[in-house]
């Protein structure tokens, strides 16, 4: 299927709004649609407005979204596998209690968005700007944040994670920098993560920033967080 220059809403929902499978979307506007309880897969969205457009209880299977505008846009009970942002416009964009592998996401503005209850495994973040984001109740296992000294993009900056777990990560360009962490853990982290972070209750950031050596206050609640998304 391949879909170009289409901004009427409603044959834009009845042909999109289905099990869709090899699939180009390009130059549509598709702002304030409902997505849901529809897989796809092998999917192209290409240089289209997606604004506060709602993605709910959808398999995203190897799609791509290629410099297109997502802002305000909602992710909610989604399942991402193999997708990739490239170029594309996040700002503000909510995800709520989704499972993410193999994602990439690279060269996107992805300022002031929320993140709550996601699962990221073997995902890689390049040359992002997600200053002002507030990210809570978040695994990152086996991911990278590599920020470009040259690119002008400043990660996670000036952000507020809590209750985020990092294990097996690795980073590039102090892609934390500025950030405010609130009981979180660093696990088997490596790289170039922070120098100017204001920790509380988190650990494993000792010896990549100025802040102190601190131990969970609270273990059995950590225990009692990890294992609830196992």
């Amino acid at each position: 299927m391949f879909i170009s220059n289409l901004e009427n809403k409603q044959l834009l929902k009845d042909s999109l709004d289905i099990n869709l499978s090899e699939a180009q979307i390009q130059n549509c506007v598709l702002d304030n649609l409902l997505f849901e309880n529809h897989p796809w897969t092998t999917v192209s969205i290409n240089n289209c407005n997606a604004n506060e457009t709602v993605f709910h209880n959808q398999s995203l299977n190897d799609v791509t979204f290629f410099r297109s505008n997502l802002m305000n846009t909602k992710f909610i009970n989604c399942k991402l596998n193999s997708a990739n942002f490239s170029g594309d416009t996040l700002i503000k964009t909510d995800w709520q209690n989704c499972r993410i592998q193999n994602m990439t996401l690279a060269n996107c503005s992805i300022q002031k968005f929320t993140m709550d209850k996601v699962i990221i495994s073997d995902s890689s973040f390049t040359n992002f700007e997600g200053i002002y984001c507030s990210i809570n109740n978040i695994v990152f296992n086996n991911c990278k944040f590599d920020i470009n000294y040259d690119s002008g993009m400043n990660g996670f900056s000036l952000g507020i994670m809590k209750n985020c777990i990092f294990n097996n990560c690795n980073f590039t360009g102090y892609p934390l920098r500025g950030i405010q962490t609130d009981s979180c853990a660093f696990i088997n982290c490596y790289g170039e993560i922070t120098d100017d972070a204001q920790c509380k209750n988190t650990t494993g950031l000792s010896k990549f920033s100025a802040c102190e050596n601190m131990i969970l206050s609270n273990k059995e609640n950590a225990l009692s967080f990890i294992n609830n998304w196992k």
